[in-house]
């Protein structure tokens, strides 16, 4: 998904669900009343360079994973959700802090 524009959802922005692989670039998620960016079981999410603002809770995990780096992580009521699984970060976002949750997960820049 790349240079795309996902807002005003009554549920979540994107989701996925089993063994699926998403990378979401130059994107803006936003407004979602639901998770802007959700991944279910077995699923892998890569975000970088997006907006994920707005949302109800910016990325939940329940037993999947996220990668995110130079995001924008904005106004959420929360940021972060997880619930088994994994939330990896590059250290490299700009977030405003909503929520005690924080990633759980890391990626080393080289």
């Amino acid at each position: 998904v790349d240079r795309t524009t996902i807002v005003k959802m009554s549920g979540n922005g994107i989701t996925g669900t089993g063994a699926v692989y998403f990378t979401v670039i130059n994107s803006v998620i936003g407004n979602a009343q639901g998770v802007g960016v959700n991944a279910g079981s077995g699923t892998v999410f890569e975000v970088d360079s997006s907006s994920v603002i707005n949302n109800n809770v910016a990325f939940a995990t329940s037993n999947g994973d996220i990668r995110i780096s130079r995001d924008n992580i904005y106004d959420n009521n929360k940021n972060y959700s997880i619930s088994g699984g994994i939330i990896f970060t590059s250290g490299d976002n700009y977030v405003a802090v909503n929520g005690s949750t924080v990633p759980n997960g890391s990626i080393t820049r080289q």
